[in-house]
């Protein structure tokens, strides 16, 4: 009996034993002079969440004690630069406040950007059969995270999400970077700045032609609708102009292709956004779009991760195999030049925008309102319009100004942009007849593709009449 008795207060002691380890961890003191790998652990959390931009180097010095106390602000935590038990608890948590820890002088995150709303999404209000076909796209993605969202008439009905990540997290969001540009650039049109038709060197200060055609110019509508001759497989974005069409040099332009004949999507156009956004604003882009588009719509966006509001949330972009492909915390010490520099900020307007599904929702409300949300206009009817419709003059493309049209699936067209780079997806459309948005981010998976258009936003834009009679109770009228 007695030693039934042992094993049992033996096992126990074990028992209680192995819960303790799981807390063992946060429960260390650490402080300025502490060393060790519960340090780097440490240093490793911090330098994730944006707070830290020392070595990991085990030793808790000055620069820790910084992040430390930045970490403990944010979150509400005594700042007293000393990692104790609830410190490092919300740290490891997955619940703490994330910080942009590099801000510019030209441009405060903090003043200038909307504060993100961490609203975490649910699935508990998704209806069974709605979240069970969701669960099937995720499932058959393979996707490490996604979120969704589904807006009807300016009123979100479907927030979902998946992997750690919901409507709040910011992604690097690839070539929706050039839909949201060319909205900035439309402003200027708008304005009365720049004439679609005329020829962009008068602009850029620059001569921009396909050498095998130096008397033919190129346009504004020429780089919005993909007509230009610009190459599919240019990758210099910051070229020396005075080299185009050299012997051995980056091929630019398809120079078997006359500007203004042929559709042929390339990066290099919405590169040429951003150029002529600079160049006639006498702004960088970053700050230009933040003035007339981001802050005005109280959007969560930037070109670097650097200017997001202190406490964003920022996912890395991912391969398909979910390994990092970009780094948010590299993006945050990579210099950005934010100054009117048209030669040489060609990049950032290609696919570098920081953004949440939340804020292209927005955008999204705010093409279907006629470039008005909430009382803010930021384009013009018309001029929105004019963005979703065939251009004259140039060759058939699938495209108005930067902005696709997709035919193929029931109720009428889907307007917007569609992101694409390693393992990382990016959708954002709106169709007018139901008045629906839909904003979609997929990340570290292999997407295959229907129609050029990736598997998951498809199944959505086909099932979404009955998504909505599922969620809202009824379907709009065909």
């Amino acid at each position: 009996m007695m030693k039934r008795m042992t094993a049992i207060l033996l096992v126990l002691v074990l028992i209680f034993s192995c819960i303790g380890i799981g807390e063992a961890a946060s429960s260390i003191r650490l402080k300025k002079g502490s060393r060790g790998n519960a340090v780097k652990t440490l240093q490793t959390a911090l330098k994730e969440q944006g707070y830290y931009s020392g070595k990991i180097d085990g030793v808790y010095g000055k620069g820790t004690v910084k992040a430390v106390k930045a970490f403990q602000r944010k979150n509400g935590l005594k700042a007293d630069g000393i990692a104790g038990p609830p410190t490092q608890a919300k740290l490891y948590s997955g619940g703490s406040t994330n910080s942009s820890a590099t801000e510019s002088a030209a441009q405060s995150p903090a003043e200038d950007q909307a504060p993100q709303q961490q609203t975490a999404a649910t699935q508990t209000s998704v209806p069974s059969e709605a979240l069970s076909f969701l669960n099937g796209i995720e499932k058959n993605s393979g996707a490490v995270c996604g979120t969704l969202v589904l807006s009807k008439d300016g009123k979100t009905f479907l927030n979902w999400s998946f992997g750690g990540v919901d409507e709040q997290t910011c992604f690097r969001i690839a070539s929706v970077t050039k839909w949201v540009t060319a909205i900035g650039l439309m402003t200027l049109y708008d304005q009365g700045k720049l004439d679609l038709d005329k020829d962009i060197s008068a602009y850029l200060g620059f001569k921009v032609r396909n050498p095998a055609y130096p008397e033919t110019p190129i346009t504004a509508r020429m780089l919005l609708s993909h007509t230009s001759s610009l190459s599919p497989d240019a990758s210099n974005y910051h070229p020396d102009w005075a080299r185009i069409g050299k012997k051995g040099y980056d091929p630019i332009f398809n120079e078997s292709v006359e500007p203004g004949s042929m559709y042929a999507y390339a990066d290099y156009n919405g590169a040429l956004f951003g150029c002529l956004i600079e160049a006639i604003s006498k702004q960088s882009v970053q700050n230009y779009l933040n003035s007339k588009v981001f802050k005005p719509l109280g959007l969560t966006a930037a070109y670097s991760p650097v200017f997001l509001p202190a406490g964003t949330v920022c996912k890395d972009l991912l391969k398909k195999n979910g390994k990092v492909e970009i780094s948010v915390q590299k993006d945050r010490t990579r210099k950005y030049n934010n100054k009117a520099d048209p030669k040489e900020n060609n990049g950032y307007t290609v696919g570098k925008l920081y953004i949440n599904a939340a804020s292209m929702t927005k955008l999204a409300q705010m093409m279907l309102g006629g470039g008005e949300l909430d009382g803010v206009r930021i384009l013009k009817s018309d001029t929105v319009k004019l963005m979703e419709s065939d251009q004259k003059l140039v060759a058939d493309s699938p495209y108005g100004l930067s902005t696709v049209r997709l035919y193929q699936f029931d109720r009428g067209t889907w307007y917007g942009h569609q992101g694409r780079y390693s393992g990382l997806s990016s959708n954002v459309y709106y169709q007018r007849e139901t008045g629906i948005t839909m904003a979609l981010i997929m990340n570290g998976y292999d997407y295959q593709l229907k129609d050029n258009t990736v598997m998951p936003a498809v199944s959505l834009l086909t099932n979404m009449p009955k998504l909505e009679e599922i969620i809202l109770g009824t379907a709009s009228d065909t």
